[in-house]
């Protein structure tokens, strides 16, 4: 493993998911909008969690979700995405 790789690696207070909202309240913080393309899987999922907690915070609720219909989705995909 490179020498900078490992060195990037340390302890940090902080756990991955909030590092993750940081980072969004950051954007919301210089006036971003921010849009989640949403396909119901586990990472979009948590991205679209992790964007609303940090709207939350800057009042820039509801947060824009985009869905793309590829007519071949998961049975109960349409429901989930509802919701």
């Amino acid at each position: 493993m490179p020498a900078t790789v490992s060195k990037m690696r340390g302890y940090r207070s902080e756990n991955v998911y909030e590092m993750a909202i940081s980072r969004m309240e950051k954007l919301y913080a210089e006036g971003h909008r921010c849009v989640v393309s949403f396909s119901g899987g586990k990472d979009s999922t948590v991205t679209l969690e992790v964007t609303i907690a940090a709207a939350k915070k800057y009042g820039a609720l509801p947060v824009d979700v985009v869905v793309q219909d590829e007519e071949i989705a998961y049975p109960g995909l349409y429901e989930f995405v509802d919701r």
